[in-house]
């Protein structure tokens, strides 16, 4: 399984409403997990309900970067 950790600016490009959420959302296969941090929602002031359907919101990317590499999963970041 892969998880991908949305955070920071790169959480605008998960809403409906921009051209890039159906490429993510085909892209995504259903094994996988796409989450989405809370906080860099709140900064940008994106509702989650706005998210594509794909999107599970965890309270902080950084924790859940954390939890998950406790957890045995590797970091890859590009």
């Amino acid at each position: 399984m892969i998880e991908l950790l949305v955070n920071g600016p790169a959480v605008v490009a998960l809403q409906t409403s921009q051209a890039r959420s159906a490429s993510i959302q085909s892209a995504l296969q259903p094994q996988n997990q796409l989450a989405v941090c809370q906080n860099s929602l709140d900064q940008r002031q994106i509702n989650p309900g706005s998210l594509i359907s794909a999107a599970k919101v965890v309270p902080s990317g950084v924790v859940e970067l954390v939890e998950k590499q406790s957890a045995g999963y590797a970091y890859l970041r590009p």
